[in-house]
């Protein structure tokens, strides 16, 4: 695990967190001064939805816990828990070749196509939560990023962990890492705050490919959104 420091503007951020709200249920928030995101935000953005998908929502509000999508039998959200916190540190997870369609995990110098780096992030508030989910205000949490085989998978943990304070919407790893957070929608929905206001690098570095118009431009808007009602969106209706 490699530690980071919690930066001074980093730690006010997360004060002024805790006074502003209170607990609801995770987007992992992320914040403080930001760090080379070149070297994390345009190797994540390579698995967004490359735009020829059946469907993807609208905007950012939209893939909330709460929002529910119907497609004939089937319902799903596209994140289960909103979080803030901090990253305290990171450590390499798996390196995976893809020529085959189960994938073959690989030493983490050789090959890949993708490799995740395991966030350790630190919850100051859990800002919007589904069903069943167990996080709560000073749980660590793992949360998964994935990048291209063809990154600085090492330089951009760096980066990430740099970002100190941090905004995630995440959702449950599949299968075997079901213990794990994923940041949701193809890894696109990890913010950075910056003195209350919301960016969102990797979903501009996915933007030419991603139809996701971004309608939340601070903390507060975020809360807010989350703490609307339950919402249903038909598939296939307008």
């Amino acid at each position: 695990m490699r530690e980071v420091d919690r930066r001074e503007g980093a730690t006010r951020t997360t004060r002024s967190i805790r006074a502003g709200a209170g607990w609801t249920t995770v987007l992992l928030l992320a914040g403080g001064c930001a760090g080379p995101e070149e070297a994390f935000a345009e190797p994540m953005a390579q698995h967004a939805p490359s735009g020829d998908v059946a469907f993807s929502p609208a905007s950012l509000t939209a893939t909330l816990p709460h929002v529910t999508y119907v497609d004939g039998p089937y319902e799903m959200a596209y994140s289960d828990l909103v979080v803030a916190g901090a990253i305290t540190g990171w450590q390499r997870g798996e390196a995976t070749d893809w020529s085959t369609d189960a994938g073959r995990e690989v030493a983490w110098s050789g090959d890949a196509d993708t490799r995740h780096v395991v966030l350790t992030v630190d919850v100051d508030e859990v800002v919007a939560a589904g069903e069943g989910v167990d996080v709560a205000p000073g749980d660590s949490i793992d949360v998964v990023a994935t990048l291209g085989g063809d990154a600085d998978a090492d330089a951009a943990g760096d980066a990430l962990a740099a970002l100190g304070d941090v905004v995630v919407l995440a959702s449950r790893g599949p299968g075997q890492h079901e213990d794990e957070w994923w940041i949701a929608q193809h890894g696109v929905l990890l913010g950075d705050l910056d003195d209350g206001d919301l960016t969102w690098p990797v979903l501009e570095a996915a933007g030419r490919d991603l139809d996701l118009r971004d309608d939340v431009a601070d903390l507060d808007a975020l809360r807010r959104a989350a703490a609307a009602g339950p919402r249903t969106i038909t598939v296939g209706e307008s």
